[in-house]
């Protein structure tokens, strides 16, 4: 087995035999025979080196049949996973012919029966802060290394997603991903704008745009602009009317999974299905954790009259029917409070409140509600207020008698918590009984008057 071309020093003396020069072209033949291996005796182990130093092409392959240009093997003809630019251009690795999975006409292809074998794997090793790149790029002009400017509309990179559905339905499209050129195209280093936008499928359904990056920094999920807004996110869940937007934890699980899922601590959706409005909903797993809880900081003013602020500001409209918010009307309800669909508290827009207080009310006839009124001002107050220094050796009611009339809880702490409804109730019951008091000394005294109206007149 030939592994290299005749030595010079097969040849000796000042001329060549005829011997000589037979020798070497048999071996010659046979050293490029094991090269080319046309004689199919397996491998050559012998290396070939192509060194060309030219102004012209190197190497050229000129294919003007049908077959392949260039193959690349790695095992026994015929390998099954070569490498294989074929008679249209197209570059196979992994396969010996190109493949239509959604389109033939790709000038490059990977196959593979592993995720691995079916990988393209780009690696930056520079000591630089540049990573490994994988470059898109558009222009018009249709011919190659001459290009014209985009026009608005023009797609600069698209990546598309394909499975393979059956026989009938073949290679499917089930996502895509595209860079779309947008605005006015400019002959500037920042000339070229684009958004991006993701479509998704549904089994059985249609090619969808789902989420969208316009050229502003927006986005939109399943929308595509919005006029109101500058830089911000927009949601559409189309005709849904579960949950537009979830926030979850795993170290929540409240268990309301009638509500939401029971790692969801906090969920925005539509009040009513139909109708809009906003839902904000907080979930906790005890009665020591808030549900949902405001927090607002901010520099507070002092300035009580209609044109006051504070940290909170809850402000109510009503739709006037021409597409504008406007004042509510007077007597209109503006705030409510329920426990779970029953209102028990209501303030209107002219600022008047209104409570629920159903079978509740406490008339503290049992009292001497206007005692009962010193002696709760006696115990909320200070230890130096006047009230208590006056008052206060002559308690009628204590504290536990307080507590039970449920006017008032007494914490440790002296924040005592006042019961304003039942306070609203005493001081009802005792102007009640002032008025009773007041009545009764009247006809008292009108009787007084009487007699001594009559007592006058008989001494006349």
């Amino acid at each position: 087995m030939a592994t290299a071309l005749p030595a010079a020093t097969d040849f000796t003396g000042a001329a060549v035999t005829e011997g000589q020069f037979k020798t070497a072209i048999t071996s010659l033949r046979a050293f490029l025979a094991e090269m080319l291996d046309t004689t199919g005796g397996g491998a050559s182990t012998v290396p070939l080196a192509l060194t060309v130093s030219s102004a012209s092409t190197a190497l050229r392959i000129t294919q003007t049949g049908a077959g392949n240009v260039l193959v690349l093997e790695d095992s026994a003809n015929p390998d099954s996973t070569p490498i294989v630019v074929d008679g249209a251009g197209i570059m196979v690795t992994g396969h010996t012919a190109a493949v239509d999975t959604g389109s033939s006409n790709i000038r490059s292809q990977i196959h593979g029966t592993s995720t691995s074998l079916a990988a393209r794997h780009v690696t930056n090793w520079g000591s630089n802060t540049g990573g490994a790149v994988s470059l898109f790029s558009k222009a018009r002009g249709d011919t190659i290394g001459t290009p014209t400017a985009l026009t608005s509309g023009d797609d600069i990179g698209v990546q598309r997603y394909f499975g393979y559905a059956g026989a009938t339905g073949s290679w499917v499209e089930a996502s895509r991903v595209e860079i779309v050129n947008t605005g006015t195209v400019s002959d500037a280093t920042n000339g070229v704008g684009a958004f991006w936008r993701l479509f998704t499928r549904a089994s059985g359904g249609s090619l969808t745009e789902r989420l969208r990056v316009d050229a502003g920094g927006n986005i939109y999920q399943n929308d595509s602009t919005n006029a109101n807004m500058t830089l911000g996110l927009t949601l559409n869940q189309g005709s849904a009317d579960d949950e537009i937007l979830a926030l979850k934890s795993s170290d929540v699980a409240h268990g309301v999974t009638n509500t939401t899922e029971t790692d969801t601590f906090g969920f925005l959706k539509k009040a009513s299905a139909t109708g809009g409005g906003l839902q904000i909903g907080g979930m906790s797993e005890n009665a020591t954790v808030t549900a949902l809880q405001f927090l607002g900081v901010g520099d507070t003013t002092v300035t009580k009259s209609t044109a006051g602020t504070g940290i909170f500001s809850f402000d109510a409209y009503e739709n006037d029917g021409s597409a504008t918010a406007a004042a509510l009307t007077t007597n209109s309800n503006m705030a409510v409070f329920r426990s779970n669909t029953t209102t028990r508290f209501i303030l209107d827009a002219d600022g008047d409140s209104h409570q629920d207080v159903g079978t509740a009310w406490t008339n503290f006839d049992a009292f001497d509600d206007v005692q009962l009124l010193t002696d709760l001002s006696v115990q909320v107050s200070r230890d130096d207020d006047p009230i208590r220094r006056e008052f206060g050796a002559l308690l009628h009611y204590n504290r536990e008698a307080l507590t039970r009339a449920k006017l008032v809880t007494f914490n440790d702490d002296g924040h005592h918590f006042v019961n304003m409804s039942k306070l609203t109730m005493a001081h009802t019951g005792a102007i009640r009984q002032v008025g009773a008091q007041v009545k009764a000394l009247l006809a008292d005294m009108l009787r007084v008057t009487e007699r001594l109206t009559a007592i006058e007149h008989a001494r006349v």
